[in-house]
């Protein structure tokens, strides 16, 4: 008789607030296999970074781990999109402040 063991290695995919990673949780992928995750942000927000085992791999919309040999965990993380606003004022007045940073869906005041 003959048998084959294949080792299982887990995966851990977890995304912060404001955003998804497909799949997360915590999963098993054979050993050599690989895994592909896609990353989303929610409206009004954007990734901020993905990190493998605590590693930066920069600001992606998605990530594949490849050649799998030992447990891994992928974290994303998220930001508010920010807008500067220029104001442009006439010569018969003051807009304050002129110039601002607005984070997505905050209602700036100018007096």
């Amino acid at each position: 008789m003959t048998s084959s063991l294949i080792d299982y290695y887990t995966v851990s995919a977890c995304a912060a607030e404001n955003g998804t990673i497909t799949p997360s949780g915590n999963f098993s992928v054979a050993l050599g296999g690989s895994q592909r995750f896609n990353i989303t942000a929610y409206s009004g927000y954007h990734v901020a970074a993905v990190a493998s085992d605590n590693v930066s791999q920069g600001v992606l919309s998605s990530y594949t781990l490849s050649n799998i040999t030992g447990p891994h965990t992928v974290a994303v993380s998220f930001a508010i999109n920010t807008y500067n606003l220029n104001v442009t004022q006439t010569s018969n007045g003051v807009i304050i402040p002129g110039t601002s940073n607005v984070n997505y869906n905050d209602t700036p005041t100018f007096t």
